[in-house]
């Protein structure tokens, strides 16, 4: 184990530490690059980089030495290598652990090491322990599966959230909407934030051989801090994002039990059972929780020779770890809410169809448009038919990318209206949105009971029936789902104006 860098800081505690943890897999260093811009001033958080091996990325070294000659706050603040033989598997919990005995913040917060942020990430986990110091705190992950994004290019927040984003709804992470199953809803393995004092009275991360590979997350302090007696929070203004990249999701790696979907099965058993203090405590978290908070334990308490040694590759190949699937062995079936039935998955293509052919025509009428051609450019460039068939695909592509997003999210907010017990909606908007939402309801057993046009026009055709007003929605009691993805705030304030509850606006995106 070796302590490859360690800013020096005064006696002022800082407020937040940030542990981020890495086992040579990490191919992007970025969220290290949206840490150095936050609101918060940066001496009053520091940020700790774990490697469970002995890798030291270029990444990080191109960081250190461009802060160092700009005169720059390090990227890092405290840098360990942990050293471990690469024929050990990994434990994240030893890290976190680890990174519990480092930290020198009041509050330590454990996020995914390839997570993006916002500029208000830190401020917002800081005020939320100042409001409420007794608390437990979870920022929900916004993912986007596309891979569009890999190389990493530094997306904005609104290019996440479009398509190929899977749990955006109403301008939040869906699981913030939806409190039907929390547990796989929301993603309790992306962010946590507690109190240092807090995570050593409970004996830290729990280094349980269940917990080795990639079945494993803060949350399994999380349960444990709950039935100590902290409230669980999940910050309802501030989440963080994460896009495609290669070995997601645990792919190829290790797994411990599991429930089927993921969440580790040893950590809801502590849940369910009250239980406060871990299964395998880290020797020298407790002997900072057993001699007093004044109480220093040196880092080489840490790690247990004798334990790693069962964590190695040929051990665990005598001795695998068995996943034990909750579901599969009760019988029960988990509850996903409405699916889409064979017909309607039939009358979307149709409509995706469609759409897209209204699209083309839209595209080629555009295109018989007289326009000058480009300086330098000569009267028959660009006119090769091959280059035109291309140019056609891709724009092909594109608004079928888009299409099929739209109704996603249109289903996706049907299913999250209907699992907050939504029977009735109203509409504001009569294009292929509503278009969408009009056929996707049937299936949500959700009634359209109202709907009005966003534009103050309606083309004859497009929506069968009678149309209300934006007075008409604001005498009603339903939520009102915004159908359209474009200018939704302009959408918003015309609501708002009309004397539309706010409460009851729901956007698509």
């Amino acid at each position: 184990m070796r302590l490859l860098h360690r800013t020096a800081r005064g006696e002022d505690r800082p407020d937040l530490s940030i542990v981020l943890t890495d086992w040579s897999c990490r191919e992007s260093f970025h969220l290290l690059d949206y840490l150095s811009r936050q609101s918060w001033p940066r001496e009053r958080y520091e940020v700790l980089w774990v490697e469970y091996y002995d890798a030291v990325p270029a990444g990080i070294e191109r960081r250190m030495a461009e802060a160092r000659r700009r005169g720059r706050p390090a990227p890092i603040d405290v840098h360990l290598l942990m050293e471990m033989d690469r024929r050990v598997v990994y434990h994240k919990h030893l890290m976190y652990n680890l990174g519990i005995l480092l930290a020198r913040g009041r509050i330590v917060c454990i996020c995914d090491s390839d997570a993006i942020v916002t500029e208000g990430f830190v401020q917002a986990i800081v005020e939320a322990f100042r409001r409420d110091p007794k608390i437990v705190l979870h920022l929900d992950q916004v993912r986007n599966v596309s891979r569009r994004f890999y190389p990493f290019d530094y997306p904005s927040p609104e290019r996440i959230v479009g398509p190929g984003c899977i749990n955006w709804i109403n301008g939040r992470p869906a699981g913030l909407w939806d409190d039907s199953d929390p547990l796989h809803r929301r993603n309790y393995g992306a962010c946590m934030a507690a109190p240092r004092a807090d995570l050593i009275a409970i004996g830290g991360a729990d280094e349980h051989i269940d917990y080795l590979g990639h079945i494993c997350g803060p949350y399994e302090m999380t349960f444990r801090l709950v039935n100590a007696g902290s409230r669980e929070l999940w910050h309802q203004r501030e989440w963080v994002y994460h896009v495609w990249h290669p070995g997601e999701r645990g792919r190829g790696q290790p797994l411990g039990p599991h429930d089927g979907r993921h969440m580790s099965t040893t950590a809801l058993e502590a849940r369910s059972s009250g239980r406060v203090l871990p299964l395998v405590e880290n020797p020298a978290i407790r002997r900072l929780r057993t001699a007093g908070p004044q109480a220093e334990a040196p880092l080489n308490l840490a790690i247990d020779a004798e334990r790693v040694s069962g964590w190695h590759e040929a051990q665990l190949a005598r001795v695998p770890i068995r996943p034990r699937r909750v579901g599969a062995r009760s019988g029960r079936r988990q509850d996903l809410g409405p699916r889409l039935g064979p017909g309607t998955k039939l009358r979307l293509a149709g409509m995706l169809a469609g759409m897209l052919a209204e699209q083309l025509g839209i595209k080629l009428r555009m295109s018989f448009r007289v326009r000058k051609p480009r300086a330098g450019r000569g009267a028959g460039a660009g006119r090769s038919p091959w280059l035109r068939l291309g140019r056609l695909v891709r724009f092909l592509l594109r608004a079928g990318a888009y299409d099929a997003h739209l109704m996603r999210q249109c289903w996706r907010t049907l299913k999250v209206l209907r699992r907050r017990g939504e029977r009735r909606i109203c509409l504001y908007g009569t294009g292929r949105a509503a278009r969408i939402i009009r056929l996707l309801s049937r299936r949500a057993a959700i009634d359209i009971v109202a709907v009005a046009s966003c534009d103050g026009y309606c083309p004859p055709g497009q929506w069968p029936g009678p149309l209300a007003s934006e007075a008409d929605l604001a005498r009603r009691g339903e939520p009102v789902v915004i159908a359209t993805l474009v200018n939704i705030e302009e959408k918003v304030s015309s609501l708002r104006a009309a004397g539309v509850d706010g409460c009851r606006v729901w956007r698509l995106q």
